[in-house]
């Protein structure tokens, strides 16, 4: 069945329209099993926006099987795809470990299309951590998304599990960072030496001795997000590298759940979103949103410049 939208709304009120009698959970299996297209792309995702003239398929069949077990294919075109990556898999090869990677796992995928299709990164998430990412088809696709990134057009969002009760409720980190020779970030005092590094961060949660926090970054640096918490005196929950003592979930507490982008070609404004992993909700599960019932501790000896907001 396909159909063309006639007005302006998200693709979970448009099936909710079609098929007013049919369950909300039903409408979620259609588009968890990608039997739902728009414009001939499978999508996943019912926040996605439908503009006038946008065509609709809902299939009884299912449209594509899963890249691989650790990702999941949220969007794709002849120019670019948005993936959700899960924890312990490397975006791109290291001189250790060159086959299971996203990357390779991607390129494998387009191949199977045409032999001669290719996949170029656009930016990359920590091993550790999970999460969105965007790929291009092209190099002229690759670098007009990195210019986005460049020019703080894109928009990005994560959830960070860290140790410790976080005060204020929201601020903003400014660091500048730089990296040893172990390839090791850390926070200098010498700007000069160091680059610049915003963080902007909002208490979701509390519970016990750790917080939920809520980030936005203005840049990109390599481990910022992780870098910049520590010196905060808050760092990530398994993020042993960088000082944690704590890793209640056996993994990295971070996790890219927000990507958004103008599209390098139709110039529509493109936004993923992905829900926080499940260790995540099930260890805050008991927590009041902002529950305030212990003041957090001043953090000694702080290199970060903190901004309430």
């Amino acid at each position: 069945m396909q159909i063309t939208v006639k007005h302006t709304l998200t693709l979970a009120d448009y099936l909710r329209a079609l098929h007013p009698d049919t369950s909300k959970n039903a409408h979620k299996k259609l588009l968890e099993h990608d039997r739902v297209k728009v414009n001939g792309v499978v999508v996943r995702l019912g926040k996605t926006l439908l503009q006038p003239g946008d065509r609709v398929e809902i299939s009884r069949k299912v449209f594509r099987q899963r890249l691989h077990p650790e990702l999941d294919l949220l969007y794709e075109d002849e120019h670019l795809v948005v993936l959700h990556k899960k924890q312990n898999l490397l975006t791109i090869a290291t001189e250790k470990e060159r086959e299971k990677t996203v990357y390779a796992y991607l390129a494998s995928h387009v191949k199977s299309q045409n032999p001669e299709n290719k996949i170029f990164i656009v930016h990359r998430l920590d091993r550790d951590a999970s999460g969105l990412l965007v790929f291009a088809r092209s190099q002229t696709i690759k670098r007009k998304l990195q210019e986005q990134f460049r020019s703080h057009s894109t928009t990005r969002g994560y959830i960070a599990l860290v140790e410790g009760r976080v005060q204020p409720e929201s601020g903003t980190l400014e660091n500048h960072l730089a990296e040893n020779r172990a390839y090791k970030v850390y926070v200098t005092g010498n700007a000069r030496h160091g680059k610049l590094a915003v963080t902007h961060f909002r208490v979701v949660r509390r519970v016990a001795k750790y917080s939920w926090l809520e980030i936005k970054t203005e840049t990109g640096r390599k481990h910022q997000i992780r870098v910049q918490l520590a010196a905060f005196g808050h760092p990530i929950i398994g993020d042993k590298e960088y000082g944690s003592t704590r890793n209640p979930l056996n993994r990295l507490g971070l996790h890219a759940h927000l990507l958004g982008f103008e599209h390098p070609v139709t110039g529509k404004r493109m936004k993923f979103e992905v829900e926080a992993p499940l260790p995540f909700r099930r260890m805050f599960a008991l927590a009041r949103p902002n529950s305030t019932s212990q003041p957090g501790e001043p953090q000694a000896g702080s290199t970060s410049r903190t901004r309430e907001r």
